[in-house]
């Protein structure tokens, strides 16, 4: 069986997605995601990274990828493995083949007229909006994973409260906090969450996601592409 990848890559403020622009079929003129084939006998993530660099320029020390979910096709006698990730910083990008462009997370990905894919593109994003990248590569020795893990849970809070800036949501994300927190504000959603971030003495991370109560609700955030996911209303 096959093996194929496609990457989705986050720009380094995390409001923005890589896409390529097929000149060719499949898909010829639809914006898809970069990737392709895994070679017989090669790691997945060393296949993902390989062709990351060689669709976009994009290296290893820029990026730090997470194996996100599969599909399997046994009707196309394949496989796809999904792998996401957010740039370090700003980089300058080399097309191989298709144009890339960037565009911003708050397109519809399940437009078939815009975007490749029958709707996949739509779903594993909305996947990593709920429920964040996934597994990074396992490293080796466990003192190093310790220390990195005692690391960033001291700078939790700092690191939420440091982007607050890049905190975003989708447009269903906002009708979602508006419906479930009842709210009946003019200004904007986000920003009037921001706000409440801001001054909130409760914020924890849980995972792949931040939970920071405000008031009587707990606002839930992915902690890698800073989207709002959903808010609720906390039980007494």
């Amino acid at each position: 069986m096959q093996g194929y990848n496609c990457i989705i890559v986050y720009n380094y403020l995390g409001d923005k997605l890589l896409f390529c622009k097929r000149i060719k079929d499949p898909y010829k003129g639809l914006y898809n995601l970069v990737g392709g084939k895994i070679e017989i006998n090669e790691d997945g993530f060393t296949a993902a990274y390989r062709e990351l660099n060689e669709e976009t320029g994009i290296k290893s020390s820029d990026i730090i990828l997470h194996h996100m979910m599969d599909f399997t096709y046994y009707n196309q006698n394949c496989y796809v493995e999904v792998y996401v990730g957010k740039l370090s910083g700003d980089i300058e990008l080399y097309e191989e083949t298709h144009p890339l462009e960037w565009l911003s997370v708050d397109e519809d990905f399940f437009d078939f007229g815009k975007f490749a894919g029958e709707g996949n593109i739509g779903h594993m994003v909305e996947q990593v909006n709920i429920y964040g990248m996934g597994e990074k590569r396992p490293e080796i020795g466990g003192h190093r994973t310790i220390i990195k893990s005692i690391s960033q849970n001291t700078l939790i809070n700092k690191d939420l409260l440091d982007n607050v800036n890049k905190i975003h949501t989708t447009t269903l994300g906002a009708e979602r906090i508006k419906k479930n927190l009842s709210l009946d504000i003019d200004e904007d959603v986000v920003e009037w969450c921001k706000f409440k971030i801001s001054n909130s003495d409760d914020i924890k991370r849980k995972g792949k996601n931040w939970y920071v109560k405000c008031d009587d609700f707990t606002l839930t955030i992915n902690a890698y592409s800073y989207t709002i996911i959903t808010a609720h209303k906390n039980k007494n």
